[in-house]
């Protein structure tokens, strides 16, 4: 043999080699992606998927939800602020008012524990302070028959659509407003009738704690004097939101939240008590009945819409 065939030879054994190990290589590489796609396609040239683009855009443009949660807050307490100043000049309305903003901004529940809690408080306060003008009988007539309403309102809330009933409630309240307001009646409602429309203002407080509405038709036909309504009918209101308050802690829609919400609210709560009772002194007998019967059109219209 040649020394030239012996170099042929040991050349084209090293090229065998090498094709043998680059086959190797080329399987291992293809081993490799089948037990990790990622491996053969790297991050940064893939184009990302659907999912991981809408993953994206969501961290860029979602809102905490702490964030969000304390816009509502803040917003509800200004709403609170604003009804209890009208609370404190009439007496009533309130709750009614501030009801469906609350709704919107908390919650049905929530913001049936949170006003039910800070009216509660409200009217304590007006009570007190206007005591000597407190009628114990006739608030002894609307607790009572207010109390047996409630507790029916209770029952029905969670078994009936509350949903319609609210709009006629809304409605009957925008007529008997109406009619009081463009002709006021000289002769007041039979006796039956105010049984009848105090029961019914108390099934009404006990679905949506907005039934002061209905009971301004029982209170102006019995309290003639409007230092007279407005102590009397805070009074209705601490001892009926005391006993829908033990309701709401037993049935368990009283959390922490809510709590916490009327701790909070207690400052503005206060400031706007003092500008109630301070506008309240400005007002005279026939202004006050006006600006009543116009507060249960709002409060009716609220309800409806």
């Amino acid at each position: 043999m040649t020394a030239v065939s012996w170099a042929h030879r040991n050349r084209m054994r090293q090229r065998t080699v090498v094709r043998g190990h680059r086959s190797r290589v080329a399987l291992i590489h293809r081993q490799s992606a089948v037990r990790s796609p990622s491996a053969a396609c790297p991050s940064s040239a893939r184009p990302p998927t659907n999912e991981q683009t809408n993953a994206r855009a969501n961290c860029k443009t979602e809102v905490p939800m702490d964030a969000t949660e304390t816009t509502r807050d803040v917003l509800f307490l200004i709403v609170l602020f604003l009804a209890n100043v009208i609370q404190a000049i009439t007496g009533f309305a309130g709750t009614v008012l501030a009801m469906p903003f609350s709704v919107l901004l908390l919650g049905t529940d929530a913001a049936k524990v949170v006003l039910n809690l800070t009216t509660l408080l409200a009217c304590l306060w007006l009570g007190v302070q206007h005591r000597a003008h407190i009628r114990w009988r006739i608030l002894g007539e609307m607790v009572a028959l207010m109390a047996v309403g409630m507790v029916a309102g209770i029952a029905l809330y969670a078994a009936l659509p509350v949903a319609p009933l609210r709009r006629a409630y809304g409605l009957f309240i925008i007529v008997i407003a109406l009619k009081n307001l463009l002709r006021p009646s000289r002769t007041d409602p039979p006796r039956w009738l105010l049984v009848v429309i105090a029961l019914a203002a108390g099934v009404i407080h006990g679905m949506f704690i907005s039934g002061g509405a209905l009971l301004v038709v029982y209170a102006t036909a019995t309290l003639k004097d409007k230092n007279e309504f407005r102590a009397t009918m805070a009074c209705v209101w601490v001892a009926l939101n005391a006993l829908m308050a033990v309701e709401q802690a037993t049935s368990g829609v009283m959390t922490s939240h809510t709590l916490v919400l009327s701790a909070v609210a207690i400052p503005p709560l206060i400031v706007a008590i003092v500008i109630g009772n301070r506008l309240q002194k400005r007002v005279s007998q026939r202004a006050f009945l006006t600006l009543t019967y116009i507060l249960l059109v709002i409060s009716g219209a609220s309800i409806v819409l």
